[in-house]
């Protein structure tokens, strides 16, 4: 079951059924006419937001064969990112309804995905602890790193840092941020797992678990962060 509510008025506006299994993730196209969810069904299904039903399903022999954990649309062309439990990311169409591209060159479980839309590049994130540069257009391999924890959560941004992830070990959490050219990792140190971050001007927002949000200078982090050159 996937739930519309209205953001102004806190009220629920639709509710989406037609999985078989636990959503993991959901997201509006960027045009905002329709959305799309991923789930443990090893699925991928679009949804009319004003009509109120599933416009199609992805699940060809090319898409996941395993859970699928995130999704990310391309910005300008008709394309989505996901990757799973498999170990794989999936590059496929919104109006084919039809998987392009899979590649199998993370050895983990894929658990987040951002796309990027001015470099052509996904950033994805893996329970193994790497994150990978991966190119949309050549379909390879750009740069990869190794965090010391599993990747929860990475974002791309227009000005630097470029990209930033997020990994945690035991209590510590870990902000990883850089370039094409290297990354620099620093520990926060705050006490729970971090569910998601959010970057606001110089600050950067950690959502913990214990209901808390953790707010943090970037650009001192980035002056105290240890350098790394992968």
């Amino acid at each position: 079951q996937k739930i519309l509510y209205n953001v102004n008025s806190g009220k629920q506006m639709n509710a989406f059924f037609g999985h078989s299994a636990a959503i993991s993730s959901a997201s509006f196209s960027p045009d905002g006419r329709f959305a799309i969810s991923v789930s443990e069904d090893f699925t991928l299904k679009k949804w009319s937001i004003l009509k109120n039903r599933c416009f199609g399903t992805i699940s060809d022999f090319r898409f996941h064969t395993e859970a699928v954990h995130c999704i990310d649309f391309h910005p300008s062309k008709d394309l989505v990112v996901t990757g799973g439990d498999d170990g794989v990311i999936c590059i496929s169409g919104l109006t084919t309804l039809e998987t392009y591209h899979k590649s199998n060159d993370f050895g983990s479980p894929v658990q987040t995905v951002a796309v990027n839309d001015q470099s052509g590049v996904a950033l994805i994130g893996c329970i193994s602890g790497k994150v990978q540069l991966f190119s949309l257009k050549n379909r390879h391999r750009i740069k990869e790193f190794e965090s010391k924890g599993p990747v929860t959560v990475c974002k791309f941004f227009p000005k630097p840092p470029t990209f930033m992830w997020l990994d945690a070990l035991g209590n510590v959490g870990r902000l990883g941020f850089g370039d094409q050219d290297g990354f620099r990792r620093w520990e926060i140190g705050v006490e729970g797992e971090v569910h998601d971050f959010l970057v606001f001007g110089q600050k950067v927002f950690l959502a913990l678990e214990m209901g808390m949000v953790f707010a943090l200078d970037l650009e001192a982090a980035m002056a105290e962060s240890e350098i790394k050159q992968n």
